[in-house]
């Protein structure tokens, strides 16, 4: 198996649903806190057990509201993380797989993007993004379509 990489950082960037705005509610509000931690209990789900990441929870652990979570997935190149993203549905299709990053970034991108789109067919979180080193930004939206491009540096790392 490949082992271009021994650790990759991937930030990772989660918007809560916004329920609270269609009724007029503050970001502050208890609906608001809520959402915060539908997205906090679905991230943990998603990204919580799998060998070879180490999850800086970052926003999503907060104990008040936040629109947009920060996250940082550092992961280690392993056998049983190069088996399960192997396994894992390229979401990004011919878009991703041209993209300029190492065969080892799109399979750890992949492995995150798998259960984040599950999450969101749960309607547990809206859109996120990747920032992956070397410039790439990944972009699922709500509707769960994948788009990869350069890095704008937005939004603004506070983790790294």
């Amino acid at each position: 198996m490949e082992n271009q990489e021994s650790a990759l950082d991937i930030q990772l960037f989660v918007y809560r649903r916004l329920d609270n705005r269609f009724e007029d509610l503050p970001d502050d509000s208890p609906q608001a806190f809520e959402l915060h931690l539908l997205r906090k209990e679905a991230l943990h789900e998603a990204l919580g057990s799998v060998d070879g990441w180490k999850v800086n929870w970052g926003d999503a652990d907060d104990t008040k509201s936040h629109e947009l979570a920060e996250l940082l997935i550092s992961v280690v190149s392993n056998p049983h993380f190069q088996t399960a993203a192997i396994a894992a549905i390229t979401w990004a299709g011919a878009e991703f797989a041209k993209a300029a990053i190492s065969e080892f970034a799109k399979k750890a991108a992949n492995a995150v993007i798998e259960p984040l789109i599950k999450k969101q067919k749960e309607g547990k979180i809206l859109d996120f993004m990747m920032r992956l080193p070397g410039g790439v930004m990944i972009s699922v939206s709500r509707e769960s379509e994948v788009s990869v491009s350069p890095d704008s540096e937005w939004p603004e790392s506070h983790l790294s």
